[in-house]
């Protein structure tokens, strides 16, 4: 869409549209980034991230500076709940993505393992952090909204070297369904 404008168009506003990239492994350096790209590059509007947690702080620093922030990956419900002017999420909310598990789970998984949705035994299982929990509030509430049994309802930190014992206490209780809500190391930690 940049190569698109530019050349067809010669940029925005007789500007040519141009990308600077930055990096940023945590919250902190989010907002030092999104800090340094608004004051050192002047950027006008920020486009990102892949983290909720990132995405929290780095909108924060946006709206200070009245930069537009868009969000096009990162679904934490509270990144659009802050009030903020400035901040636009393009993708679909935590609590969607959650309550289309339960959904899922409801109106799929049960008919084909033929259990009646009212009778689904389901463990609900999410990282910690502000997308994890965003996600799992939506699959909890969706869930029972739509009668499913919840046998636990549970978080971790991603980061946790040993999910072991969550493993055993899952199989005594013995869901039909797991939905969890993970990372890459994490979901292969625990799958």
């Amino acid at each position: 869409a940049r190569q698109m404008v530019n050349e067809k168009f010669g940029g925005v506003w007789g500007k040519k549209v141009v990308f600077i990239k930055a990096d940023a492994p945590d919250p902190t350096s989010g907002a030092n980034e999104a800090n340094r790209l608004i004051t050192h590059e002047g950027m006008k509007i920020l486009i990102g991230t892949y983290s909720s947690s990132i995405a929290l702080a780095a909108s924060a620093v946006a709206e200070r500076n009245k930069v537009i922030f868009l969000e096009v990956i990162a679904s934490s419900d509270e990144i659009n709940q802050r009030g903020h002017k400035y901040t636009f999420r393009t993708n679909e909310s935590a609590a969607d993505l959650g309550g289309t598990a339960a959904v899922f789970a409801s109106e799929i998984v049960a008919p084909t393992v033929k259990i009646d949705s009212k009778k689904l035994k389901v463990v609900i299982f999410h990282e910690d952090s502000a997308y994890g929990t965003s996600v799992g509030k939506g699959v909890k509430a969706t869930a029972d909204r739509l009668g499913l049994q919840v046998l636990a309802y549970d978080n971790y930190k991603a980061t946790s070297p040993d999910l072991s014992s969550v493993v055993l206490r899952f199989r005594a209780l013995n869901p039909d369904v797991i939905i969890a809500t993970s990372y890459i190391n994490d979901a292969v930690l625990f799958w």
